[in-house]
């Protein structure tokens, strides 16, 4: 994989970003001064004879130097942005795109991948629910919606890839709002390839992964019955999901890289 120059944030977590690129260089320049500047001298010479009350004459060389300047200071201010700070991260990465096998946990990796969403039901639910449609839905003088907001806390995306050098699995918190940058949507990460820049952690299954939603619905039964649910029961987890391993990064970005270029043509002055 060439260098990444030029690129646009769909997803990036700042806070773990900024920590990770503060470990590497802690020093940010928060201006930078450029001085121009002309300096003239200017030497006058003249010739002076002068009779001062017929007493003596004086014949003398005298001179006069001036000197001045003229400078110019240019102050350029920096701006940090959040795909600055991650540029820092991704110059040290190796580029080149390997099995994910050879990855050691803990390594920081970047990797072209095309996403699709493994817990899509879950998550459509949730929207509705965080996006206040379910508000105007009254049980017994309760919303219906707004209670259901309280289990949305610890809601995440969970998207993964199933790339032939290696299935990538990610988790993304999900927010009420500003959950991606520049107005991108979940359903934009989904068209076409996007890398994601994130910290290997091994392989994980889909089922290691659990919400306080999900295990409401897994365990609906026995809420409805009115039994008393043991911790050790409540979770339940389907054989053949379990079976199914991804390669889990632990996220930082995920990102569209941007090829730039310049066309020249030959243009001919009359």
């Amino acid at each position: 994989m060439a260098t990444i120059d030029h690129f646009s944030i769909y997803y990036i977590n700042f806070e773990k970003v900024f920590e990770i690129a503060m470990l590497m260089d802690n020093q940010t320049v928060a201006s930078l001064e450029n001085t121009t500047g002309k300096d003239h001298k200017v030497k006058l010479g003249a010739k002076i004879q002068a009779t001062l009350a017929t007493i003596f004459s004086g014949v003398g060389e005298g001179s006069y130097e001036f000197s001045s300047t003229n400078n110019t200071k240019e102050t350029i201010e920096v701006k940090y942005t959040n795909a600055i700070f991650l540029k820092s991260i991704m110059d040290q990465i190796d580029h080149d795109q390997k099995a994910l096998e050879s990855y050691a946990e803990g390594q920081l990796i970047l990797h072209d991948v095309n996403l699709k969403i493994s817990n899509e039901d879950e998550m459509r639910h949730m929207k509705l629910v965080k996006q206040g449609l379910l508000d105007k839905f009254i049980h017994e003088d309760i919303s219906v919606g707004e209670m259901l907001k309280t289990i949305t806390d610890d809601y995440a995306y969970l998207l993964s890839s199933d790339e032939s050098n290696g299935r990538v699995l990610i988790k993304i918190p999900s927010k009420l709002e500003n959950e991606f940058e520049n107005n991108y949507t979940i359903d934009d990460i989904l068209n076409g390839t996007t890398t994601v820049v994130g910290v290997y952690r091994g392989k994980r299954n889909l089922g290691d992964f659990n919400s306080t939603y999900k295990y409401m619905i897994e365990n609906e039964e026995d809420y409805n019955s009115g039994d008393i649910i043991d911790s050790s029961e409540g979770k339940r987890v389907d054989n053949d999901q379990k079976e199914d391993e991804y390669h889990y990064l632990d996220i930082l970005a995920v990102i569209q890289k941007i090829n730039l270029w310049i066309e020249v043509r030959n243009v001919k002055f009359v």
